[in-house]
């Protein structure tokens, strides 16, 4: 027979490292009527496995508790939550019928106790309020203090609110007219299509059909002398080219608020408008200027101007006169954003952020003011400006712009050698300028001979196969050249259009 005591169907505690036991738990009649639960790290309620993760001991009703035993397994889960980790050890008995009396048959005595104590336990499980913590629907985590109420506002009170909970966590209702959710008070007035948001400043519930707020508006903007974007009235905007407006307009954006920010520009039959962005707008967008041409323009918003995408911290940098190669015919490079570098004359206006790059380094006089030539860049390897001559050993000679066609230049420096046919060569010893320095003649076929020690401005005409070697500081003065000589060496190389960022 079962005492007062072991009707208790739940008893929290509060598990730390070391602990493998918990004792005087609800008694059970069956080890699987007992269901051990844990607050898990993230604060979710999860079960414990029977056998794996603990075993039950001192089951039956001769006990006035039983005792719940952690397993390495189970004591390892509580470990990995870390701290102290509460753990609810509960009965959850099943209600079954395990008496069947039979007419005329002797009194069951001891089944019946039997039948009894089930019964009463069952009583004490129900009126605890526990059930499988798996199966169970609205009901307080086993956790939570016994001392909350579950039972929910009588049908009068509740009709027409929403179910809510107070300070206390128990369950209360809430009257959506009251215009009051979450301790925040609505707007007085209700307007359609409007969105209810939060004023942080106020601390309420507001409406508002601000874009920033609601982005769901597009402007049609007039074009202008002054063309002027309030992203109040929407983040999106379309803009068509007035004919007959022969200037360019500058665009300027009020109310601006971070977020992100669509612009359509559209061409009249004529095009070659081009806009002139106010201070607000940051990139230097560009535009296509031909006839009925659209361009899509996106920018970005940190709250005090707009970026074009691409041309900020938002994006990229801005790319404007970066050269690239293309495998293909440039006459689609406009829609790439690139010209083609072969020394054409474009116009300042139409590519004004290129000729804020560019300036006039690459005319070659007879430009129009209103023009500035690109770069040609046909047939040429391109080579990194060094006017410190840090690695170029003739850098700092060189200029922004400069070309070097096929030649055979002078050659300075120690033991240069050169072989082949030389016809109508001399060889100049300038030694005796230089102080130091002497040169040496060989025939291909007769070998070495020496032509002087340092005399001087002494020359020396080859009219046959030789080689000649300079040491020193002796140069080869290649005048009249017609030198035919062994094969030179060639990085391999393929022919590409280059075209420049506009």
């Amino acid at each position: 027979m079962i005492s007062g005591a072991a009707a208790t169907a739940i008893k929290e505690y509060s598990y730390t490292s070391g602990v493998t036991q918990f004792q005087f738990t609800p008694v059970v009649l069956a080890a699987t009527d007992m269901q051990v639960i844990y607050v898990g790290a993230s604060g979710t309620e999860l079960i414990m496995t029977n056998v794996s993760d603990y075993t039950v001991t001192n089951v039956g009703t001769s006990y006035s508790s039983s005792t719940v035993t952690l397993t390495a397994v189970g004591i390892a889960k509580l470990d990995a939550v870390g701290g102290t980790v509460p753990v609810t050890c509960q009965r959850v008995m099943s209600a079954t019928q395990d008496i069947d009396y039979i007419a005329m048959d002797a009194f069951p005595a001891e089944n019946t106790e039997a039948g009894l104590d089930k019964l009463t336990l069952l009583i004490a499980q129900a009126s605890a309020g526990v059930v499988p913590q798996d199966v169970r629907s609205l009901q307080f985590p086993a956790s939570d203090p016994d001392s909350l109420s579950p039972i929910l506002p009588d049908d009068g009170t509740r009709a027409n609110k929403v179910l809510s909970f107070d300070a206390n966590g128990e369950p209360t209702v809430t009257d959506l007219g009251s215009g009051t959710i979450g301790g925040m008070t609505g707007p007085a007035s209700q307007v359609e299509g409007n969105l209810a948001l939060y004023d942080a400043v106020n601390g309420v519930l507001k409406q508002d059909n601000n874009i920033h707020e609601s982005l769901f508006k597009q402007q049609t903007l007039n074009w202008l002398s002054t063309t002027t974007w309030d992203s109040d009235l929407g983040h999106i905007a379309t803009v068509t080219v007035a004919t007959g407006v022969t200037t360019s307009p500058t665009f300027n954006i009020t109310n601006i608020k971070p977020g992100k920010y669509s612009l359509i520009y559209i061409q009249d039959a004529t095009g070659g408008a081009e806009p002139v962005w106010g201070a607000m707008v940051s990139g230097n967008p560009t535009v296509k200027t031909g006839a009925n041409d659209i361009t899509t323009l996106e920018f970005v918003s940190d709250g005090t101007k707009l970026y074009a995408i691409g041309s900020s911290t938002f994006g990229t940098v801005d790319t404007t006169g970066s050269i690239k190669a293309f495998a293909y015919l440039p006459g689609v490079w406009t829609d790439t954003g690139h010209l083609y570098c072969n020394g054409q004359v474009v116009s300042r206006t139409t590519y004004a952020n290129l000729f804020a790059k560019l300036g006039t380094t690459y005319n070659t006089g007879g430009e129009a003011a209103t023009d500035f030539r690109l770069p040609d860049y046909r047939g040429y390897v391109l080579r990194g400006l060094d006017p410190a001559a840090a690695v170029d050993p003739d850098g700092a000679g060189r200029t922004l712009g400069d070309t070097q066609a096929d030649a055979i230049a002078t050659h300075t420096g120690d033991g240069h050698i050169h072989s082949g046919d030389d016809t109508g060569w001399s060889v100049n010893d300038l030694g005796g300028t230089s102080g130091f320095g002497y040169y040496f003649i060989a025939n291909a076929n007769s070998g070495i001979f020496t032509v002087g020690p340092d005399s001087g401005g002494d020359t020396i005409n080859i009219t046959s196969s030789v080689r000649l070697e300079i040491g020193g500081s002796g140069n080869v003065n290649s005048s009249a050249e017609t030198y035919t000589g062994a094969t030179e060496t060639r990085m391999k190389n393929i022919s590409v259009h280059y075209g420049i960022k506009f």
